[in-house]
């Protein structure tokens, strides 16, 4: 029975946290201070800890050479930095619609039933875009309509704006576009992988989600506050506490919200310009050693591949069926006898 790495659990878990505290504590602390620069040291020497781990334990937690598959690097790489958008931006659509158009919980709730159709139709267009162009290719053409989507938000959010100017159309590009990357992410991050491992690879791609959402979401939370404070910084006590004051500050959250938002944006560019690199120069070995992609193969060998398959399973079926008649068959024939 396979013992469990509980160092290596140990130590990305508390390297992680680490991380995510250090980067959080910068609107507090500044990037400079003691406290940040420590955090940060703590979280570097956990990691670092933990690859050495990983590298000579018998039954690890991760296995290195994993990443090392240039399917499975993309689709890890992808996720991490689509997370890391997509979750800020929920957070900071949801500011907006509470603290700039006045919405309730209950209509901010209502207001982002748009984005949770985009993802529904993104999904659903996915499988016929990744059997027509491939994982790699729609990847990158969901990145980039997600991308589109967050500079929409971007330019559009404003103290004057409305849900149907600021927030519709942007929420439906955006959704569509991430919708339409979960089903090749899946994909790409077992593509070639062993049976053995494919578990090991899909808490990879769950763990890259995690940990892109909660740093992407500190990040983008310090650039918006820095953007915040430097609209506002020569607001007077006096102007705060007048109408011209409250609209200084809601002035101040918008210039904040879009900064994240163009942050968010060019997360996904940058996950979409990594995954057309790796995917174009993907052709090699798979994660076992072995040659796994068929780019280069002609159309016709893929096809009698993809035949050759399909008559094995249909062979592995009937003799299935005929060892479960027989079985069948046998059991009968003990009743019969014992009567």
């Amino acid at each position: 029975m396979p013992r469990l790495d509980a160092a290596g659990a140990f130590l990305v878990t508390g390297g992680t946290a680490a991380l995510v505290l250090a980067l959080v504590r910068t609107e507090s602390y500044g990037w400079t201070s003691s406290t940040t620069l420590l955090t940060l040291a703590v979280a570097v020497a956990l990691l670092a800890t933990f690859v050495v781990v990983e590298l000579r334990v018998r039954g690890p937690l991760l296995r290195l050479g994993l990443l090392a598959h240039r399917p499975v690097l993309s689709a890890n790489l992808f996720s991490l930095l689509m997370s890391s958008g997509q979750f800020a931006a929920f957070y900071f659509t949801s500011l907006y619609l509470q603290q700039v158009l006045g919405y309730g919980p209950t209509a901010t709730g209502l207001a982002f039933l748009p984005f949770c159709v985009g993802i529904v139709a993104g999904s659903l267009a996915a499988p016929r875009a990744v059997a027509r162009f491939g994982s790699s290719a729609t990847l990158v053409a969901g990145g980039v309509l997600g991308a589109a989507g967050f500079a929409w938000f971007a330019l559009t959010v404003a103290v004057g704006s409305s849900f149907v100017g600021s927030v519709l159309g942007p929420s439906l590009v955006a959704s569509v576009g991430i919708g339409m990357c979960f089903v090749p992410l899946g994909t790409q991050a077992t593509a070639g992988v062993a049976a053995p491992e494919m578990g090991m690879a899909s808490g990879l791609l769950n763990s890259f989600r995690q940990i892109g959402g909660s740093l992407g979401l500190a990040v983008l939370v310090t650039i918006a506050a820095h953007a915040s404070g430097s609209a506002s910084g020569g607001t007077s006590g006096e102007a705060r506490n007048s109408g011209t004051g409250v609209a200084l500050d809601r002035t101040a959250l918008v210039d904040g919200q879009s900064a994240a938002f163009w942050a968010a944006s060019a997360l996904l560019v940058v996950a979409s310009l990594a995954v057309a690199a790796l995917g174009m120069r993907s052709r090699g070995a798979g994660p076992d050693g072995t040659r796994t992609t068929t780019a280069s193969l002609p159309t016709g060998a893929m096809a009698a591949g993809a035949d050759a398959t399909a008559v094995q399973i249909q062979a592995q079926a009937r003799a299935q069926a005929q060892a479960q008649a027989l079985a069948r068959a046998r059991a009968r024939a003990r009743d019969l006898d014992q009567t």
